[in-house]
Order: C-alpha cells, then sequence, then structure tokens
C-alpha cells in the first residue's frame, strides 16, 4: 500500500467523530476515536507484516495468530475470493 493509506483510513474513520465533536464541542471523543483508529491500524499492519515475513516473533505463537494465519493464506491462494480481507 501506499504510505498515504493508514492515514487516509484514519482521517475516514475519525470523519464521524468530528462531525460529532463540531457539534458538541467535546473534542476528547475525537482525540480517543483517532487514538483508537491509529492503534488499530498500527496492529493491523505489524500483524499483516509478521504473517508475510515470519520469524519466531512471540506475536506469531499464539493459536489466534496461527488462525488467521491460515485465513490470510487463503486469501491469497484463491485470490478471486475476498475472505473478508481487504
Amino acid at each position: 500500500m501506499a504510505w498515504w493509506n493508514g492515514p487516509a483510513l484514519i482521517l475516514i474513520g475519525a470523519l464521524p467523530t468530528v462531525i460529532y465533536s463540531i457539534i458538541t464541542g467535546h473534542w476528547s471523543v475525537l482525540a480517543g476515536a483517532v487514538t483508537a483508529f491509529s492503534t488499530y491500524y498500527g496492529v493491523y499492519e505489524y500483524i499483516h507484516w509478521c504473517m508475510h515475513l515470519p520469524k519466531q516473533r512471540q506475536v506469531e505463537k499464539p493459536w489466534l495468530f496461527r488462525r488467521l494465519n491460515g485465513h490470510h493464506l487463503l486469501h491469497h491462494r484463491y485470490m478471486h475470493k475476498n475472505f473478508n480481507v481487504v
């Protein structure tokens, strides 16, 4: 993905919160939403990177990671199917 995809997705996700903050003046809600979206995106990208470049990291050992990685491999094997992976 291009470098600007992360910031663009975070801003798009935060748009409803921007509108809410403008209307109510509660800017802490916007700060919380941007923090949550940024954290989610960062964790998602790190896990995705670990799936493509496995190196026996701690994050790769739990059952849940292996389950998600199997799902991810299906996505790459059957590219014409999405399997809920964007």
